[in-house]
């Protein structure tokens, strides 16, 4: 009769705590982790992408816009529709360019973060600290789409500023404004103003005054004709 096997297993000392297996979520870099989610949930509902992209789009516009008229006492929101916020990102491709230099700058943080944790002890026992703790998964996502916020919105309010300041130095696009009813119309004489072009909504032209230092909106409606000025 043969003899039964003997037990090989090893047993875990007295006293000592299994872990769990690690979550591979932790192991994985957050930019990574995200784009992998991002991808599943466009395949698995298309349109998402394209009403995230539209919103996406108009927060950017709007974001800019609201820098940029503010320089000229121009509340923009009381004068545009949403839709006007989602062209400004395409006549201001620059706009697109900061955007993904935002997204650059988290996604180097993030793998600065990872290699400082592999190369520092010190700084991995810190940052495993704040890995055990429940809130930390939700605190860590929030605060990378803070870096990138406010990053984005530094480098656009940068950028409507040098724009403002373009325009009050005389440096913007100048077109001459016909009214429908010009009372400076001669006969014979071309009428209307020489304005700097600010920008254009659906229903209103956005224009400063750089002989009076003021800004005007005037009606689509009104606008006879308009011609660029060299």
């Amino acid at each position: 009769m043969s003899e039964p096997a003997p037990n090989l297993s090893i047993r875990e000392p007295a006293g000592v705590v299994q872990r769990p297996p690690t979550d591979p979520a932790i192991l994985i870099p957050f930019h990574l982790v995200l784009l992998q989610r991002s991808r599943h949930l466009l395949q698995q509902h298309p349109a998402l992408g394209l009403t995230l992209g539209y919103l996406f789009l108009t927060a950017v516009g709007m974001i800019y816009e609201w820098i940029f008229f503010n320089a000229f006492d121009l509340q923009i929101i009381d004068f545009a529709d949403p839709g006007d916020f989602l062209l400004v990102a395409f006549r201001q491709p620059l706009l697109l360019l900061i955007t993904l230099l935002s997204v650059w700058v988290v996604v180097r943080l993030i793998r600065r973060h990872e290699r400082r944790r592999n190369r520092s002890a010190r700084y991995r026992r810190w940052t495993d600290w704040f890995q055990r703790k429940p809130w930390w998964p939700v605190a860590e996502r929030i605060l990378y789409v803070l870096l990138f916020v406010g990053y984005f919105i530094m480098l656009t309010a940068s950028y409507a500023d040098h724009s403002a300041e373009r325009v009050l130095h005389g440096k913007g696009k100048k077109i001459r404004v016909e009214l429908t009813v010009d009372p400076s119309a001669k006969p014979g004489v071309t009428g209307g103003k020489v304005y700097t072009l600010l920008g254009s909504t659906t229903r209103y032209l956005l224009l400063y005054d750089l002989d009076n230092h003021r800004t005007e909106v005037l009606p689509a409606n009104n606008i006879a004709r308009l011609t660029a000025e060299h």
